[in-house]
């Protein structure tokens, strides 16, 4: 994520995801992590996540299209150029835009409410998804840290389960306020109906 602590002590994991903010350039920090990365092991896995892709929905095609590919092509800049660690091919291939946010509203099976475009970036997180098993499987049958893999991934399906039920707890909360409302409306509504009633009563 944006922000990496420069003493973060992940450096030997079998595969690293950098979940950037679409609505700005690498960070400093974040490149000098993947640098040291890059120094200590010889062939790290890397992929890069595009977050909140969302909020480009309101551009138009053109400007979406230029502010993608200028996030792309300094992406692969780095990770080619600077870092030497696959071709421009390969480091296309790990890029995504993706909308974190939306991909969780639609597992939740909420997704009447999503901006437009919603299909591309959950299918680009999909695609995502499938390559990063697919990488971890590979990593962790191919080195020793198989347990570290299958730990990562527990963890990762924990902290998902854990967005999930805060998720559910939020729309039920605002489902009862709503209904609350409706309820208190109604109540309002009647009281008033009453009141003009016995008012009407009185001056006849």
């Amino acid at each position: 994520s944006s922000g990496i602590n420069a003493e973060y002590g992940g450096q030997d994991a079998d595969v690293f995801v950098l979940v950037a903010n679409s609505e700005s350039t690498l960070m400093h920090s974040e490149k000098s992590f993947f640098k040291r990365v890059n120094a200590k092991l010889s062939q790290p896995n890397i992929f890069i996540l595009n977050n909140r892709w969302d909020c480009s929905a309101g551009e138009d095609t053109g400007t979406r299209d230029e502010v993608r590919s200028q996030h792309q092509d300094r992406t692969i800049e780095f990770i080619v150029d600077e870092l030497g660690l696959m071709t421009r091919k390969e480091t296309s291939e790990r890029i995504f835009f993706i909308s974190a946010k939306e991909a969780l509203k639609i597992r939740m099976g909420q997704a009447s409410d999503l901006a437009q475009g919603w299909e591309e970036r959950y299918k680009e997180f999909e695609e995502f998804e499938v390559k990063f098993e697919h990488c971890l499987s590979a990593s962790a049958i191919n080195t020793k840290f198989h347990s570290h893999a299958l730990r990562g991934r527990d963890i990762a399906n924990s902290l998902n389960e854990s967005l999930t039920k805060i998720e559910q707890l939020s729309f039920n909360y605002r489902k009862k306020c709503e209904e609350e409302k409706k309820i208190k409306e109604s109540q309002l509504n009647f009281v008033l109906e009453e009141s003009a009633a016995i008012k009407k009563f009185f001056k006849q």
